[in-house]
């Protein structure tokens, strides 16, 4: 995509008119195009109420050429003129209040503004409703009355680490024992393990807090490693939808409906982006915020579908196996991006527009691209929201016209395959078995569901071909559809599938579902909880119990061998920086009485400095005091139900 000056078309600087009436109250619009190719262009509308009164609205647009995609809006066009009206969620415009999560693209060449304006920052879209990622469905478990959680106390950020000059560490091979005696817990700087690359979450279909408020303690919750849980990574969807109900607009197309693109001289196609997209000005707006209070915050992205529509048709039914495109929603022309397979006549075009993707990221989201997925969920068949299957030979196939595509665009982002359910790389182990095809594969990405999310941490495991090939591997998603629970009984649950994913999965990244959702009707389904208005936040155990290891386990440190369970219903890890002396000891006790445990030194002089930190029914990471320090052994009390980190330094 060619990406050219932002002109702010103002109607009234143009000669046009462009009001919106309701009980003829007047409400102006104005249009910004955000990128611009031969034959077509995208443009953002600005929609602004300037009365004292909220309306209802809607008006027109004189436009240049033919409009075939609009988002948020309900649209018609006859000759140059471009009708818009709102949809639900977003009809009713408050007195003085802007609206800029319209837009649309069209096939012709606008006519630029005599005199560009500065275009303002978007408002952060609300978020519309598609069917969310599957979770299981166990009983659901009654919500109690949550208590607003203190503000968590500063603590020093531990230093991030470099990752080694080999690259990310991954074991090949199980770890063995340790067994230093009941109650102990070792902490050998030598016996190092893997490397961590982060934790974080989703944005998904998810806007931010209108409130400026709730948004600025929503972002400090998540991510700041001293006042919040430190999060590192953010997962957003490569927005692909083109569903009549929900078109996110991201491919360009011409009058015909069909993808524009150019051709280059080795045959690859360039696709037009519409990277104005309001789930990715979302994404680029939460980083912002975000990097703010930590540079190690880093972004992957995932498709839901390829893209889709009646025209191009690059998916096609597989209804030998009841997966049929539009699910049980429609068909092609109405649902095109629900189920179906990608053709294989069309396994170039994607890999293209994949590599478009990662190659112009970070020129238009202003971060780069840490890894890119091939498919969410390759083998799971939603039948109600944007997905697509794959079969282990599908992605063997696909994968020649992956490396093809990175090759002529000079693509270096790492790929991740398959993000299939439940710890499972059956999926991609043929093509890791492929001495030609494995090197295309840097991450291999899995789910985590079960039919009893109260126990999933008993889903872990250890990927023999993962390992053995060499690769990372990645918790990209896991939660619970069942209603919301914000005390520390789920919270440890998820510090137990944490501990499990590092220990006997031995994951380099883990990252939970939705990093927020806002409902009258919350669940388990995101870390942090926030009514329907999005004014008032629930900070949920689980996101604390998360943060005992985010917070201190930053990218770039390792895991120690140790003890993984030194008494019943207490489980240990251990971490350290590899560019400093400093450790990390997450400690869990599940059980129903406080615990006594030893952290034992070895390999070097002493311990120089512990400080404790805790979650529990009464604690959200608050600080529990320092532990005695100066020599190899030191003692550490675990309250029942609870999870403490014990963080501090050692002497060589």
């Amino acid at each position: 995509m060619h990406q050219l000056k932002r002109l702010t078309c103002g109607l009234a600087l143009a000669g046009l008119t462009a009001t919106l009436t309701h009980a003829a109250t007047p409400v102006s619009l104005s249009y910004t195009v955000n990128s611009q190719w031969n034959g077509g262009y995208c443009a953002t509308v600005k929609v602004q109420n300037p009365n004292t009164t909220a309306v209802v609205w809607n008006g027109t647009l004189t436009v240049t050429g033919t409009v075939n995609n609009v988002w948020n809006a309900v649209y018609s066009q006859s000759g140059s003129t471009l009708s818009l009206s709102g949809v639900e969620w977003n009809k009713t415009l408050a007195a003085q209040a802007t609206l800029e999560s319209v837009g649309f693209c069209a096939a012709s060449t606008p006519a630029p503004a005599p005199t560009p304006a500065p275009t303002p920052a978007p408002t952060p879209a609300p978020t519309p409703a598609p069917t969310p990622a599957p979770t299981p469905a166990p009983t659901p478990a009654p919500t109690p009355a949550p208590t607003p959680a203190p503000t968590p106390a500063p603590t020093p950020a531990p230093t991030p680490a470099p990752a080694p000059s080999s690259g990310v560490l991954v074991p090949t091979a199980p770890p063995p024992v340790i067994t230093s005696g009941t109650g102990v817990v070792t902490v050998n700087p030598t016996l190092v393990r893997q490397t961590i690359e982060g934790f974080g979450g989703s944005n998904a279909w998810t806007g931010l807090p209108s409130d400026a408020t709730t948004r600025a303690r929503l972002v400090k919750l998540l991510f700041s490693p001293t006042e919040g849980i430190g999060l590192t990574l953010i997962r957003n969807r490569i927005p692909f939808r083109e569903s009549t109900t929900y078109n996110d607009a991201f491919m360009a197309k011409d009058s015909s409906g069909r993808y524009t693109y150019t051709l280059d001289s080795t045959g690859h196609k360039s696709f037009n982006l519409n990277w104005s997209n309001w789930d990715l000005q979302n994404t680029k707006t939460l980083y912002g915020l975000a990097a703010a209070y930590s540079s190690d915050i880093r972004g992957f992205s995932t498709p839901w579908t390829p893209p889709n529509n009646q025209y191009d048709r690059w998916k096609i039914d597989d209804a030998a196996n009841g997966n049929t495109i539009g699910g049980t929603m429609g068909n092609i022309t109405t649902w095109p991006d629900i189920g179906g397979v990608l053709s294989p006549t069309h396994y170039q075009d994607y890999a293209d527009v994949l590599a478009d993707y990662a190659r112009n990221f970070k020129a238009n989201m202003g971060y780069p691209l840490m890894a890119i997925s091939l498919q969410n969920e390759p083998n799971y068949l939603p039948k109600t929201y944007e997905s697509a299957s794959w079969t282990s030979a599908q992605f063997s196939a696909f994968l020649p016209s992956l490396s093809s595509a990175w090759t002529a665009k000079s693509v270096t982002t790492p790929v991740i395959a398959p993000e299939g359910m439940n710890f499972n790389d059956d999926l991609i182990a043929p093509a890791l078995n492929d001495s030609t095809l494995a090197p295309l594969v840097s991450i291999v990405g899995t789910h985590q569901y079960a039919s009893d999310m109260n126990t999933v941490y008993n889903t872990a495991k250890w990927l023999t071909t993962t390992k053995s090939k060499g690769k990372r591997l990645w918790m990209t998603e896991v939660s619970s559809g069942a209603s919301n629970d914000a005390s520390i009984t789920d919270g440890l649950v998820w510090a137990r599938t944490v501990h499990a994913d590092m220990t006997t999965a031995e994951v380099n990244a883990f990252c939970y579902w939705w990093l927020w959702t806002s409902s009258s009707s919350p669940t388990k389904g995101s870390l942090v909880n926030l009514n329907a208005a999005g004014t008032q936040i629930t900070e949920n155990k689980r996101l604390y119990t998360l943060g005992q290891f985010s917070r201190f386990v930053r990218p770039g440190w390792v895991r120690l061998n140790a003890e993984t369970s030194p008494l019943t219903n207490v489980y240990s890890s251990v971490y350290r920086n590899p560019a400093s002396q400093e450790i990390a000891v997450v400690l869990i006790n599940a059980g129903s009485s406080t615990a006594q445990v030893s952290l034992k030194l070895s390999g070097a002089t002493a311990f120089a400095s512990l400080a404790q930190w805790r979650t529990s029914a009464t604690e959200s990471l608050t600080a529990a005091g320092s532990l005695s320090a100066g020599a190899t052994l030191t003692s550490v009390s675990l309250p029942a139900a609870s999870v403490t980190t014990v963080y501090g330094t050692y002497t060589p």
